[in-house]
């Protein structure tokens, strides 16, 4: 989200965000600090965002102690400061690890470290790791820190006080140079050592009815900002458009190279088709099965069924007590509808023997309409809770609560199908919430984790 120029003060619920998460120090130590002592984890905001839902309705344990990870030092102008990160446990349970790290900033001195302050690092919006990548840039006496390339903030030495910036305020230039449909990309990275804000370009959808839906496998395009430090914030001085290339950011990779894989998996479909990889099961309870057509369109030629669902033998009780649908391979999607393959009848992913009396599952590839089809939400490699407005890890994003003030997640999320782009779904969440969701699965037993 673009934010408003310094003489505009941040939203309060940002601001709380970045001030809550630098705590203050000033104890000299012959090495590294990692204390958790005097965070107050019921109110932080950081650590609550990172929280499982269920953990929610918990109690927040106090006994958590920091073990170092990790050590980097950094040098701005005549100033050397040492960042250390702390993995938090909990102390009284061995192994069980607290969703955040601590990564205290102290300046080197004659007589040893001193703590100037201490922030909590939640883990990187695009793949969900940890990330710390501390930088350092003395500008015109002003020295500016960098935690990790898309942490929320990044922090000014005033004096002996560690000060908060927003580290998106250039953002909201950067975009405006953008044409109005591709504003959907987030912010890739702040490199301060070279002074550049790196910012994908996406252009988002989420209507089918509206124009041609964005696709996984669109280029892969991003804005190069020349940042100054003016103001008290970061500026854009320029910006230029380049094509991303393997090893430009990391974080993206391992999730096109899996997305270019399963595409090439799929072989040659009809023009027009957009790729899809994901499954799902018929909705459609009419006992004659769900109708597989040889085209997109409701007058084409029947030339199969997807069985209806089935109520499974007493024996199966892994099933509960429902019918079980019959599974399939999404393999395209065009105009509402979905190109399936690889049906499978009820109850046999799960090696339950369907009678051969029963309608039986077309045995090619077909089109069937999207109003019948569903799926289950699957775990993506992405930060939980969250729709995309574009089907890329990349896109700009916004987490999406429940009924019941939870975020969306694998456990049993309701939403209805709407379109798919490699192994990504449109989906429609209770509340009317649309977005893209990356990995969705039909497996009627346990979540898709």
């Amino acid at each position: 989200m673009s934010r408003n120029r310094p003489k505009s003060p941040l939203p309060a619920a940002r601001l709380a965000l970045i001030t809550a998460t630098v705590l203050g120090a000033s104890v000299t130590h012959a090495a590294a600090n990692c204390s958790a002592a005097g965070i107050n984890w019921r109110s932080d905001p950081v650590f609550r965002a990172t929280e499982h839902p269920d953990d929610r309705q918990r109690p927040v344990r106090t006994d958590v102690v920091c073990i170092v990870e990790q050590e980097s030092t950094v040098t701005a102008g005549n100033v050397s400061l040492r960042l250390t990160l702390g993995k938090l446990t909990y102390e009284k349970a061995d192994g069980i690890v607290l969703p955040v790290r601590l990564v205290d900033i102290s300046k080197v001195e004659p007589t040893g470290l001193r703590s100037i302050g201490r922030i909590l690092l939640g883990e990187d919006p695009l793949d969900r790791q940890l990330r710390f990548e501390p930088q350092a840039r003395d500008i015109g006496g002003t020295v500016l820190i960098r935690i990790a390339p898309r942490h929320d903030a990044i922090y000014r030495l005033d004096g002996e006080a560690l000060r908060p910036v927003a580290a998106d305020g250039w953002q909201k230039a950067a975009r405006a140079a953008l044409p109005e449909n591709e504003r959907e990309g987030s912010a890739l990275s702040i490199d301060l050592e070279r002074m550049e804000g790196r910012l994908s370009i996406r252009a988002g959808g989420t209507d089918p009815a509206v124009g041609p839906l964005p696709s996984a496998f669109a280029p892969r395009r991003v804005l190069v900002a020349a940042l100054v430090w003016r103001g008290g914030e970061l500026s854009v001085d320029k910006t230029s458009i380049v094509e991303r290339r393997a090893n430009d950011e990391v974080a993206l990779d391992g999730f096109e190279s899996a997305e270019a894989d399963s595409r090439a998996a799929l072989g040659t479909l009809p023009p027009g088709v957009e790729p899809c990889t994901i499954s799902g099961w018929s909705n459609d309870v009419d006992r004659k099965g769900l109708n597989v057509r040889a085209a997109p369109d409701a007058k084409a030629k029947v030339v199969g069924i997807v069985p209806p669902p089935r109520k499974m033998p007493p024996e199966d009780d892994a099933f509960g007590s429902g019918p079980v649908k019959a599974e399939f391979r999404i393999a395209g999607y065009k105009d509402g509808w979905f190109l399936i393959d690889d049906i499978k009848a009820p109850g046999t992913p799960y090696d339950v023997t369907y009678p051969r009396s029963l309608p039986q599952p077309y045995k090619g590839r077909g089109w069937v309409n999207g109003k019948m089809v569903g799926a289950a939400l699957a775990n993506g490699g992405l930060p939980e809770g969250r729709v995309y407005a574009a089907p890329h890890a990349d896109a700009r994003s916004r987490e999406v609560l429940n009924s019941e003030g939870n975020r969306i997640s694998l456990d049993g999320t309701k939403f209805r199908l709407l379109a798919c782009s490699g192994p990504w779904g449109l989906i429609e969440i209770e509340g009317g919430h649309r977005g893209w969701w990356r990995g969705l699965c039909s497996n009627q037993v346990t979540n898709c984790s």
